[in-house]
């Protein structure tokens, strides 16, 4: 038995090598001299072991013998031109062959193995930068897609340049993991100074007109513009991580770099989308869900995603991660819904992009687009019942300076923009490139500057929570029309009574918004600043649908004004904090609420003429010709002072009660730098104007007053010289027609008085004096007791 099986072994061998295909093979001639030089040994791990293959070509052609279980490749076009991978032998033919599937010569059928590091060469991806190998490319990457998908999911790497021709789907569970995106923003392997840039990184690239599908429901109906995206993000647990997509910046341009369709838990890595992407370069398209029966049965959807994946589209866009990404197109990022709600039932909370940048493209070909709607964020997400998706948030990202919006927000809530900065690094910077330009150069109005643009939609129910915090050096403009025809933002008042409109102006252009800042615990609340040093902030509130403006803010005092037309109207203006005023101003008084104490001495000065409030102060820095008390002139004071009793009419007192004190008018007399002197008196006269709707100056205007004597405070208004009677808007037939409103205005004139009057003592001068008194006396009476005790030391005991 010992001589048989040696020679059984043997003439398996030379059978199975006579088998071989002629042309040569990695390994064979070497494995075929050891089995026999020592066919004891080496043919069972021929027969029993893994058969190497320098391509697939040579595979595909061969013999093997049954007694082979699998086979190794080390290429599939050429000998290492990818990662070495391992195909195993099956039962039997398979009852749906799969491009992961082979039959060789022999009539043998064969499996891919699932190696964790399936690479997209391996199904015969070329990577050799000819837009020729674009369909061989694409069917190669969507090939190993797919496989990594029948196995449950897990990662399909890349390396190189390749050029797509179609969209790649990409299912659950499935993760695309290039070795980095291009590293500069340069043609893939061009010239610089006769020297070949380096070829690094991982780009996919579009290649010819591609292929136009339905892949949007916007429209509601089905009859939505035919979309080329590059790749569809059909399934959840995904994402893409380091590689580049490029289309070109010409007519064969495609439209969407990435498509999310409505799935969630995403995560993008070091993704950069780069060329002019006609619609975006990032969509979240919320049209897509179980309950959209026109989406879920697209003719061109893969097989997988009829069988299993209507059950998956429950949670819309939530959960998703972009991290140092990279975004350039007609639009840079979007969030769609269309005008119908969005199929999905939850929002996109818990979504983030952090360390992001945002471009628009500057080619031509997504110019029309960026001009008529594009935006660099567009925000467009409705929930079923709640109005308005929440929960996105953009953290120290980086937006390009030169786009038509910053961010053009339709239906939303719950929005963080925070730890922002454009790329215009300076204000001067921003400003060099919006006004530095004249002539031909010159930037056009509707593209001039930033914008933040809202919808009256924009928080519906749940809109106290949109912030953006950070460098934003743009204006907030509107001078293009927006998607409803309005040349100006949407009215945006979140939480009606509970909110204050804000509107920000700069000169020459109408860049209007409206901001809330509301339960800002432990931050600094809203900030309010004009991009220009001779910009101003119009403050506003809405009364029962009309805009009042009672004020601006500048800082440009020859042009604006300080407080220009800071017309407060009637009423009080309080400053809150916690829902607690602590100061309130309405246009007479200003209060505190009650306050800590402190044993410290007053140390402040109101002067009565002028209104201000200054610091008191007592140091040598701030006097001259320091000399003594006259205290003739301190005894003059205080011995000629008459004390009075006294009942007050003053506004703030109860004419009931008493005090004590002097009466300035005789202290006058005395010195007249004991009191405080009144020089005129601020008189306000009110007005009640008529305004056309549209219109910004008033077309009537009347003298108005409020009847302090009558308990309803009925408001008046002067037709005749003399003659009060009572206003009403009733009474008008413009007001009437809602052709326009009323609204009350103050003018306040200060009056000089013909001679100053003395309005108040001051009290605390008294000091002085009786300190000047008191020393006096105090030295008198040294002098007497020295006088009395020498008189005492003079007389004898015995006569005391």
């Amino acid at each position: 038995m010992s001589n048989e099986v040696p020679r059984r072994d043997f003439l398996l061998a030379v059978s199975g090598a006579a088998a071989f295909p002629k042309e040569p093979m990695r390994t064979l001639p070497a494995e075929g001299d050891r089995v026999l030089a020592d066919s004891a040994n080496t043919i069972p791990a021929l027969i029993l072991g893994v058969l190497s293959f320098g391509t697939m070509s040579q595979f595909v052609a061969s013999f093997i013998p049954d007694a082979t279980r699998s086979v190794q490749l080390c290429g599939f076009y050429a000998e290492d031109d990818c990662p070495t991978f391992k195909l195993y032998r099956l039962q039997s033919a398979p009852r749906l062959a799969k491009p992961w599937h082979k039959q060789t010569a022999d009539g043998g059928w064969w499996a891919y193995s699932n190696a964790p590091d399936l690479d997209i060469r391996m199904f015969g991806a070329r990577g050799s930068i000819l837009p020729s190998d674009a369909s061989i490319n694409r069917e190669a990457i969507q090939n190993a897609i797919d496989f990594k998908y029948s196995k449950g999911g897990g990662v399909v790497h890349a390396a190189g340049f390749f050029f797509v021709d179609d969209t790649i789907y990409r299912p659950m569970s499935v993760r695309i993991q290039g070795v980095g995106r291009h590293s500069v923003l340069r043609e893939y392997g061009d010239k610089t100074a006769g020297i070949d840039h380096p070829n690094t990184g991982t780009v996919f690239h579009t290649a010819g007109p591609g292929k136009p599908r339905l892949w949007t429901d916007e429209s509601g109906d089905g009859a939505d513009e035919l979309l080329r995206p590059l790749i569809a993000e059909l399934g959840e647990n995904g994402g893409i991580s380091d590689i580049t997509l490029q289309t070109t910046r010409d007519e064969n341009s495609w439209d969407i770099g990435v498509l999310i369709c409505g799935v969630s838990r995403g995560r993008y890595l070091g993704l950069d989308i780069r060329g002019a992407w006609r619609k975006a370069a990032c969509r979240m398209d919320a049209t897509w869900g179980r309950n959209n029966p026109r989406l879920m049965n697209l003719r061109h959807l893969p097989e997988w995603f009829s069988k299993e994946y209507a059950i998956l589209y429950d949670y819309g866009l939530t959960n998703n991660l972009f991290d140092f990404c990279r975004f350039e197109g007609a639009t840079a990022f979007q969030v769609e819904s269309g005008p119908n709600e969005a199929y999905a039932g939850n929002g996109i909370s818990d979504s983030k992009l952090r360390a992001c940048e945002f471009y628009n493209d500057s080619s031509a070909e997504t110019l029309s687009y960026r001009e008529t709607d594009g935006a660099l964020i567009g925000l467009n997400y409705r929930l079923p019942r709640l109005g308005g998706a929440q929960g996105l948030s953009f953290e120290s990202c980086r937006f390009d300076c030169a786009c038509i919006w910053v961010f053009d927000i339709g239906y939303w809530s719950n929005l963080d923009v925070v730890d922002g900065r454009e790329f215009a690094e300076t204000s001067i910077a921003w400003y060099n490139y919006q006004d530095g330009k004249t002539g031909a150069a010159a930037v056009p109005n509707d593209r001039k500057r930033g914008r933040i643009r809202t919808s009256e939609k924009t928080t519906l129910n749940r809109g106290d929570m949109l912030r953006f915090d950070g460098e934003f050096f743009c204006n907030i403009s509107a001078n293009a029309p927006d998607h409803n025809g309005d040349v100006r933002p949407r009215n945006w008042v979140p939480r009606g009574e509970q909110g204050k409109r804000i509107e920000f102006k700069g000169p020459n252009i109408n860049n209007t918004m409206d901001f809330l800042s509301d339960g800002e615990f432990g931050a600094n609340g809203l900030t309010l600043r004009s991009w220009r040093k001779d910009g101003r902030i119009g403050l506003q509130r809405v009364t029962e649908g009309a805009v009042d403006t009672w004020g601006y803010l500048a800082l440009n005092a020859i042009e604006w004004g300080t407080a220009y037309a800071m017309n407060w109207g009637l009423g009080t203006v309080a400053l809150k904090r916690d829902a607690v005023d602590f100061i309130t101003f309405d246009g007479a008084d200003v209060r505190l609420p009650i306050i800590r104490t402190t044993a410290n001495a007053a140390n402040l000065n109101y002067d009565a003429a002028t209104g201000r409030v200054r610091l008191s102060t007592s140091g040598e820095q701030y006097k001259i010709d320091i000399e003594p008390a006259d205290f003739s002139l301190s005894k003059k004071i205080v011995l000629g002072s008459r004390p009075a009793w006294y009942r007050s009419n003053a506004d703030g007192d109860n004419s009931k009660h008493s005090f004590w004190g002097f009466i300035a008018n005789e202290i006058a007399e005395i010195d007249p730098r004991m009191v405080h002197w009144r020089t005129g008196k601020i008189i306000r006269h009110r007005f009640i104007d008529i305004v056309l709707n549209g219109q910004d100056e008033p077309i009537w205007s009347w003298p108005a007053r409020y009847d302090d004597e009558d308990e309803a405070k009925t408001l008046r208004i002067e037709i005749d010289e003399g003659r009060w009677v009572p206003f009403s808007e009733k009474d008008d037939p413009l007001l009437a027609s809602k052709m326009g409103y009323y609204q009350t205005r103050v003018e306040s004139e200060f009056v000089s008085f013909e001679e100053p009057i003395p309005d108040g003592v001051q009290y605390e001068r008294y000091t002085v004096h009786l300190v000047s008194v008191v020393q006096k006396l105090w030295s008198d009476l040294k002098e007497l007791r020295s006088e009395l005790n020498a008189l005492k030391a003079a007389v004898p005991a015995n006569e005391v």
